[in-house]
């Protein structure tokens, strides 16, 4: 571990003593112990997920690929740095397991995809159709937080987790939340956790997300690295029907499209992997375009894969 690494780690650590109760920390060689006085797996967790969101802000690490979680047993988890081990467990406990023959896990292979696109372009539209699809068994959204109202025909904990503005603050406090963006006046946060551990423990997953602004997508792909983009259009004429039809107020329809405007402005050179058009009246024609690339990505990571195992 670097010397860079291991002084903001240290620092790190000791910022969370209050918020994630930890009574001591001991940074050795090649492994540090980590005593916490309310040893749970949530807290180790929550540990574990404010660790991968600091580090690979501060572009430390390589983001989820390089921190996995191992449990030993009910009292002890080791939290990988890279090659460095945070051994965690209950400050009235004994470290008398070897740690020397834990086995760094190895990531299974997936896809993480972020769909971005103005408002009312047809993202929600083409994640469900997704979800529908022959490859929809192995899809896995993080569902975001809201303080935005629910829209007509979306339910809550699918679309969003519709969350009231005076409880917002609850989960800032809480340092497995994290990517808080505001637009429009409204906020939007995702739980690390759920997605984190999905992504080590499912194999062959696609990873689905949405994305709609350069500075969040930038932050989450230092998180996972493999992050791809996928970016809707459609003609202005066209969405603003898409608004007026999911029945959008008329102020409502004005900051979409002011909020738009504003998007269309974003310079994302070299960001997009995919462009899709959803103004064709062939409303499964996006949806195949979308098949298609991820079977094209998946045909490459495999051709990458026997190629290293030559």
């Amino acid at each position: 571990m670097t010397d860079k690494l291991t002084d903001y780690l240290r620092v790190l650590l000791y910022d969370e003593k209050k918020t994630l109760e930890i009574t001591n920390v001991t940074l050795l060689e090649k492994y540090a112990v980590i005593l916490l006085s309310e040893f749970t797996e949530e807290k180790v967790k929550t540990l574990w997920a404010n660790l991968i969101f600091k580090l690979s802000s501060a572009e430390l690490v390589n983001g989820v690929p390089s921190m996995p979680i191992s449990k030993v047993n009910q009292k002890i988890f080791v939290i990988w740095v890279n090659d460095f081990k945070l051994v965690c467990l209950n400050s009235t406990s004994d470290l008398t397991d070897d740690l020397t023959d834990i086995q760094k896990p190895i990531l299974p292979p997936s896809i993480s995809l972020s769909i971005g696109g103005p408002s009312g372009v047809g993202k929600t539209r083409l994640l469900k159709q997704l979800y529908s699809s022959i490859i929809g068994y192995r899809i896995e959204q993080n569902i975001f937080f809201t303080t935005r109202p629910k829209r007509k025909n979306e339910v809550n904990g699918i679309d969003y987790f519709f969350i009231k503005q005076e409880d917002m603050n609850l989960y800032r406090n809480n340092p497995r939340f994290i990517n808080f963006v505001e637009a429009r006046g409204f906020w939007y946060w995702s739980d690390s956790i759920p997605i984190f551990e999905s992504k080590w423990n499912k194999k062959n997953s696609i990873f689905v997300s949405t994305i709609t602004q350069i500075h969040e997508f930038i932050q989450r792909r230092k998180i996972f690295p493999d992050l791809l983009w996928i970016w809707l259009n459609a003609e202005d004429q066209k969405i603003k029907q898409r608004l007026q039809q999911r029945g959008d107020s008329c102020l409502d329809i004005k900051q979409s499209l002011e909020h738009n405007r504003k998007i269309k402005n974003q310079d994302r050179t070299g960001l997009i992997s995919l462009e899709i058009s959803t103004d064709s009246s062939n409303s499964d024609e996006p949806l195949q375009k979308l098949l298609d690339f991820i079977e094209q990505i998946e045909r490459r990571k495999n051709n990458e894969r026997n190629s290293n195992n030559m």
